[in-house]
């Protein structure tokens, strides 16, 4: 891995991609791979649904029409989901 202090560390690391087909695939399906982990539609929309729950039902809170309206929308998701 190329050091930022390091210039030539970076042209190390330009080197080993062009030379090293094997290495640089391996690279970059792992960054495929993580990037497909971080941002596919479950982690999404886990995320996008605990965001509304925090926001309309925060610790405390009574508020059962959002957390209906939050449980509505997970639904929703999951539908969505299936239809793709």
């Amino acid at each position: 891995m190329a050091q930022p202090e390091n210039p030539a560390s970076f042209a190390d690391s330009i080197d080993k991609l062009i030379n090293d087909r094997s290495y640089a695939r391996g690279l970059g399906q792992n960054g495929q791979r993580a990037f497909r982990e971080k941002y596919s539609w479950e982690t999404q929309i886990r995320d996008l649904a605990n965001f509304y729950e925090r926001i309309l039902c925060p610790p405390g809170s009574s508020d059962r029409a959002a957390a209906d309206a939050n449980e509505n929308f997970k639904g929703h998701a999951a539908w969505h989901r299936k239809s793709d």
